[in-house]
């Protein structure tokens, strides 16, 4: 390619980047030739310095535009994957609050390591359960003692009444340990309140939700419900080329589909709006008059080099 002695210094240096960006194309290394193709474009200063480069490199009647479209892979319906679709956070449904404390900040539980091992925490007495009362050992409950010549008198330790006084509890029914508090004191956990507090972990003790910083908004779409990936489109455009006729096999407004493992070429030799089954879905896609648009189902296109570059 020649150019005049008084083309600038920008056509030089951009026609050693299109040779780059040509070999890189056609050898199917879509990101060194994206790459170069943004060197080109900051290389110009103005838009008719640009449009006489590229006339002169690919004329006009002989340029295509060779477009790589990948399925979103994150949305079946166009809609944010997160909250499907309704733009809140999924975490706390948009109530502004940590979704696991419900904004408590903590949870309060009652102390373990304080619980009385002697009465099980009851609070009882043991030996009398709490009746204050126990079977006098002496008369065994029947209030009479050891018969003699004279008769059976009463029994010298219940005075008759078949029940003394619990000698554990001194006749308080409560356990002599914990005072019938059921908890020991000079508790290091709860500091003898009986119950321990522990800060949610899950927000950090602030009570407020993390996932969406307190928003109440699905932090993946900001609140659109929206699929912030494809913006709606279902599809994900990675490379849009300007290519020379020569460097394809395939005449303009064709549309080639990748199912994997294989390539189905549905093919349409027009150009304008089509909607095309992919799976489960329908995508709409636009093809110019110039244009060649490869769909595929991965972020793979080895396919597109051995189906349309040559």
């Amino acid at each position: 390619m020649i150019f005049d002695v008084q083309d600038s210094y920008f056509y030089p240096k951009a026609l050693d980047l299109f040779i780059d960006y040509e070999t890189g194309l056609r050898q199917g290394q879509f990101e060194v030739a994206a790459a170069t193709l943004d060197l080109i474009y900051a290389l110009s200063t103005t838009e008719n310095e640009r449009t006489t480069f590229w006339q002169k490199v690919i004329p006009d009647t002989q340029r295509r535009t060779l477009t790589i479209i990948q399925i979103c892979p994150d949305c079946l319906t166009g809609h944010c994957l997160t909250c499907r679709g309704q733009g809140i956070c999924p975490a706390c449904q948009g109530k502004k609050q940590c979704p696991v404390c419900k904004g408590k900040k903590s949870f309060s539980a009652p102390c373990k390591a304080c619980l009385c091992k002697v009465c099980s925490a009851s609070g009882f007495c043991q030996k009398c359960r709490g009746y204050k009362l126990i079977k006098c050992p002496t008369c065994l409950g029947s209030g009479m003692g050891k018969q003699t010549a004279s008769g059976t008198p009463m029994c010298p330790t219940c005075a008759g009444k078949c029940r003394i006084t619990c000698p554990d509890c001194g006749g308080t029914g409560k356990c002599p340990a914990c005072a019938g508090k059921g908890r020991t004191s000079a508790c290091p956990q709860c500091h003898d309140t009986g119950v321990v507090v522990t800060t949610c972990a899950a927000c950090q003790g602030t009570g407020k939700c993390l996932l969406c910083d307190n928003t109440g908004v699905c932090p993946a779409c900001k609140g659109t419900g929206i699929c912030p990936r494809c913006n709606q489109d279902g599809m994900i455009t990675h490379y849009r080329f300007p290519i020379h006729a020569d460097w394809v096999r395939l005449k303009p407004g064709y549309i080639l589909r990748q199912e994997q493992p294989a390539v189905t070429n549905q093919i349409i030799e027009k150009s304008g709006l089509f909607r095309v089954s992919c799976g489960s879905r329908e995508l709409n896609l636009t093809v110019k008059a110039d244009e060649i648009q490869c769909v595929s189902d991965g972020e793979t296109f080895d396919w597109v080099k051995r189906q349309v570059l040559k």
